[in-house]
């Protein structure tokens, strides 16, 4: 075929490609021309039972909390009291290690097989390990049912995952904030349903069929575990019926039906930001369109000119999306972030409970229960009410570098508090110990309410973390890895940050460093370690 025909056979292309634009992008222009684009209508019954799936893993995993200190003094595990908490911890932290081996697994397989049977497969392993955990009667059954727990928690990356794939830039405002609210829901649920039902027979006995009392009397533990078990089986149904499949490449085989009508929806649906990432037409890219995107080509055979849709290749491994820099940066800024935030929740509690001349504010657990409630309540505002609203103004990358500065400020006031008690506390008539003063009362509980603010104002970084995630993720396909790789680093986090931070508290009260404050000194240089490792994230393409 001579080099005229050739181009004669291109020219043809693309003036057939000229007359098809306007029907496939007039939208396009006429919005970039006038208006904002439409908002997508958020497919309620898929982000309710994404919500739902999404309960499941805080409300099995805090559960255990009310009771699981006099779980190990019953069986006889520790042999001091001294020693409950270490035991108490081992159980604690032995779901976010084997978190971490599946979570990116998790992610990659569901890249493969599809998101639903992956998150249906997590699921069901929750409420197997959970009913487990309730019938331990062992330190060895405690420690490998929550093992277990932790190894099917892996699917949390593919929720997120899926979060990515039914919203687009148009809704993500407002479905990431209600998605957001669900682990500190599920962390209020959780330990309401452990602290109400455990040793049932102590409480409401007569309300318990006496065939139960048996069973009930050897477990006392047990009912708990059933009702988060059972909880988290409903979900299982209510996903299989109403969660679609999400993965692109399994809604449709749209390659094998192009040729059949060049313009027309694709799916059943339309919504989604994975529907919006597949090409809807056979013609080639005009020469003003983006040349470098590898996804169609033309290829002449003969004397014909074939169009071929050919997916560009993508290194889903570890190794290939870490040689993403972008990705990369997300990785190390994501491990600080979620290093800060379970560093904060640890050292808040010991904060309160240590005493005044430790460091602390010396609050009974009920004190501390009524501050963490406070914290819940405030995140769940923020999350509703503030979070859509910025992301309507600002990109999430500005609000996640945003988040990150507001850390040091809440660590630093928290010595303050310390400050505030000691000036206003007086020895107790008993002499045994220290009370506060009325007035200093009021001044740290309303400390502890603007402190509470500044934490929950930084951790929105998390929902913006998601949505950066998603930008930077190198195709829909690859959603999955990539949020499985960057929340096990979180993961990673999770598991060291509570012993670090342990670790330091106590060496700064044991040998009275700085009057017990060093701790903070340190946790302010990881805050701006932190803040500069997050000027690197960017930015991806909207979604």
């Amino acid at each position: 075929m001579s080099s005229y025909d050739t181009s004669r056979d291109d020219q043809d292309v693309h003036y057939a490609r000229e007359e098809e634009r306007p029907l496939l992008y007039a939208h396009d222009i006429e919005g970039s021309v006038s208006a904002k684009p439409a908002i997508t209508p958020i497919p309620k019954a898929q982000l309710s039972a994404l919500c739902l799936t999404r309960l499941a893993e805080p409300i099995a995993y805090t559960q255990i909390f009310p009771y699981i200190n006099q779980m190990i003094e019953d069986l006889g595990i520790a042999k001091s009291p001294a020693q409950v908490g270490f035991y108490s911890g081992v159980v604690d932290s032995i779901f976010s290690f084997a978190q971490l081996f599946t979570i990116y697994a998790f992610g990659k397989m569901s890249d493969r097989v599809g998101r639903k049977p992956v998150i249906l497969f997590g699921l069901s392993g929750i409420a197997l390990s959970t009913s487990i955990f309730g019938l331990s009667n062992t330190f060895t059954w405690m420690v490998m049912s929550r093992t277990i727990a932790g190894l099917f928690s892996g699917n949390v990356a593919v929720i997120h995952s899926v979060l990515g794939e039914i919203t687009d830039e148009t809704n993500s405002n407002i479905a990431f904030p209600l998605y957001g609210l669900c682990w500190p829901i599920g962390a209020i649920v959780g330990p309401l349903i452990g602290g109400s039902v455990s040793h049932p027979l102590s409480r409401f006995s007569h309300v318990l069929p006496s065939w139960t009392h048996g069973f009930l009397q050897a477990y006392p533990y047990a009912l708990p575990c059933i009702v988060s078990s059972v909880i988290t089986l409903l979900t299982v149904a209510f996903a299989y019926f109403f969660l679609e499949e999400s993965l692109p490449a399994k809604r449709k085989q749209i390659a094998e039906k192009l040729p059949e009508s060049p313009v027309r929806p694709t799916m059943k649906h339309t919504y989604g930001s994975a529907l919006r990432q597949t090409p809807t037409s056979t013609l080639p890219p005009l020469a003003s369109d983006d040349t470098t995107n590898p996804s169609t080509h033309i290829q002449c055979v003969g004397d014909s000119t074939e169009v071929q849709i050919v997916p560009p290749k993508h290194d889903f491994s570890i190794s290939g999306l870490l040689a993403n820099k972008a990705i990369r940066t997300l990785c190390a800024s994501s491990f600080f972030m979620s290093f800060i935030a379970m560093g904060y929740d640890v050292l808040f509690v010991l904060f309160a409970y240590s005493p005044i001349h430790e460091g602390g504010l010396g609050f009974h657990p009920s004190q501390i229960g009524y501050a963490l409630a406070c914290s819940g309540m405030i995140s769940a505002t923020m999350q509703v009410g503030i979070m859509p609203t910025l992301l309507r103004r600002w990109k999430a990358s500005t609000l996640y570098k945003a988040c990150m500065l507001v850390w040091p400020l809440a660590f630093a006031f928290l010595p303050m508090l310390n400050l505030v008690a000691r000036l206003g506390s007086r020895v107790s008539k008993s002499g045994a110990g220290s009370t506060l003063e009325p007035s200093a009362l009021v001044i740290i509980w309303i400390g502890i309410g603007i402190v509470q603010v500044l934490s929950k104002i930084s951790c929105l970084a998390f929902s913006m973390q998601m949505l950066l995630t998603k930008s930077n993720a190198p195709c829909p396909e690859g959603l999955g890895s990539t949020n499985g790789l960057v929340q096990a680093v979180m993961c990673l986090a999770r598991i060291f940050s509570p012993a670090f931070v342990s670790a330091t508290f106590a060496f700064t009260v044991e040998h009275n460093l700085l009057g017990g404050q060093f701790v903070w000194v340190v946790m302010l240089i990881i805050c701006l370690a932190g803040i500069y490792i997050a000027r690197g994230v960017t930015e991806g393409k909207p979604r």
